[in-house]
């Protein structure tokens, strides 16, 4: 069979000796279903939640890779839900966030998501404001042209297009979300 080895405290054997408990298994099939940029920081992030040298038990972590898969499905961030402000937020987003954490750990065990939301809602406010900026820049360039004269303003499509492009190229939008948004857009400029 596969050797495996742990990289947390060097346990090596065969790799059916990590797969015989049944929540082991569980949380390997949610990581495995996660988007691979966030999938490959969820050991590093789980450690985060670790008291002590006790580590995360199995059925706490595969709990927490089920809320991590909810937050990062609804395609959105919010900080506070008791205020309710909400922003776009990109499978990649979430990578970066937990990589921050992971990069710059917090004094004490984790006890939930929170600390990861408000800095994933933190890196989403930053691209709405960006984005926010970009659209004032391309509204202040379309009422001027070159010999003074005020220009028609790009249609709402190809408009969408130039965004997503800038949202694929900065790693906050996939192609598929890309595509998706410009589709819905699409939908809403079309007559009939």
């Amino acid at each position: 069979m596969l050797p495996g080895c742990c990289p947390s405290c060097g346990f090596s054997g065969e790799i059916e000796a990590f797969l015989v408990d049944p929540e082991a298994r569980r949380a390997i099939a949610r990581v495995a279903a996660l988007e691979p940029a966030i999938g490959k920081l969820v050991g590093p992030y789980l450690r985060l939640f670790a008291n002590g040298k006790r580590g995360v038990q199995l059925r706490r972590a595969v709990a927490l890779i089920d809320e991590l898969t909810a937050l990062v499905d609804a395609g959105e961030v919010c900080r506070d839900e008791r205020v309710g402000v909400r922003r776009p937020a990109s499978p990649a987003m979430w990578a970066a966030g937990m990589e921050q954490m992971i990069g710059q750990p917090p004094s004490g065990p984790l006890k939930n998501h929170h600390y990861l939301r408000a800095i994933v809602f933190g890196l989403a406010d930053q691209a709405d404001a960006q984005a926010e900026r970009a659209r004032e820049e391309q509204a202040r360039q379309g009422r001027r042209s070159a010999g003074g004269a005020v220009r028609v303003a790009d249609d709402p499509v190809t408009t969408a297009i130039t965004w997503t492009r800038q949202q694929i190229e900065y790693g906050r939008m996939t192609q598929v979300e890309a595509d998706a948004y410009v589709d819905r857009i699409r939908s809403k400029s079309t007559p009939g």
